[in-house]
């Protein structure tokens, strides 16, 4: 599935859901991730600046592993855009 960078910026602007090839090994991967900084805790924020990567190649915050992770998006199977709703009771957002 060819997916523009345009596009995948688009997903990412929210919580998206990517299947994707892993280059390693050639399983599917799921990952629930994002690239809004709103969304990410400050603590995971990046600090300094950013090294330079093959432009086939995009960075996102791994919401479940909460780490860092990158993907070429040659390799995206599938991409879903997941709703994100705020938590009134403790003012913290949740993964719907």
């Amino acid at each position: 599935m060819a997916v523009s960078k345009d596009l995948l910026a688009v997903y990412l602007d929210d919580i998206a859901i990517i299947i994707f090839k892993k280059v390693t090994d050639g399983q599917p991967r799921i990952m629930r991730c994002t690239q809004n900084m709103a969304l990410i805790p400050v603590s995971y924020h990046p600090t300094g600046t950013d090294k330079q990567l093959n432009p086939n190649v995009t960075r996102v915050f791994d919401i479940d592993k909460l780490e860092w992770r990158s993907f070429y998006r040659s390799t995206i199977l599938s991409i879903h855009k997941m709703k994100v709703k705020k938590d009134e009771t403790n003012n913290h957002r949740r993964w719907k």
